[in-house]
């Protein structure tokens, strides 16, 4: 970042030259307002590379994120923790009984939360994650429900990223709501 920082203004600089001797072999008249222009981009970039140390220390301060869950349990896992404590993990099977296949329904595990006054869940459905409210569901008589109407987050991967699976969820609540 700071190469390109520092070649982008020795390029504004070269290009400011480059004009001045063409102005004095009176080949192009530059105007005073793409004179402020050039200026003001100029200043820009030096601003910026007085400003790039400090991004750069702070982003180097946030956390790791690159780990990726290894299934869908772990994902729905990570995402139940970033929703916070009122989020609440429903587990299906027990711990490290839960294997990956290639069914595309992830391990039966859902999160239960509440917004705004409604109960959802999250869950991996067929071959995608799902949110649907509880509202929206029909109990049958053994006591399971069939979703009259969910959201499909538009993510595929059973091992999505959390922070992007929780940002869907909140655009989906949002536009729901």
């Amino acid at each position: 970042m700071f190469a390109q920082l520092n070649a982008t203004a020795d390029t504004f600089e070269s290009l400011r030259r480059l004009i001045q001797h063409a102005e004095a072999r009176r080949e192009i008249a530059f105007t005073t307002e793409a004179a402020d222009h050039l200026t003001h981009a100029a200043a820009a970039v030096t601003s910026t590379h007085d400003f790039a140390p400090g991004v750069v220390s702070a982003l180097n301060a946030c956390p790791d994120l690159t780990r990726l869950p290894g299934d869908a349990h772990e994902t729905l896992a990570a995402v139940s923790a970033l929703l916070g404590p009122a989020a609440k993990l429903t587990e299906r099977h027990g711990p490290g009984e839960y294997s990956e296949d290639d069914s595309g329904f992830g391990c039966g595990c859902e999160v239960r939360f509440e917004h705004r006054g409604r109960v959802w869940t999250f869950h991996r459905g067929d071959s995608s994650w799902d949110l649907v409210s509880e509202q929206d569901c029909e109990v049958l008589e053994d006591g399971s429900t069939v979703s009259m109407k969910g959201y499909e987050l538009g993510v595929t991967g059973s091992t999505a990223h959390p922070h992007h699976l929780v940002t869907l969820i909140r655009a989906e609540l949002d536009e729901i709501s």
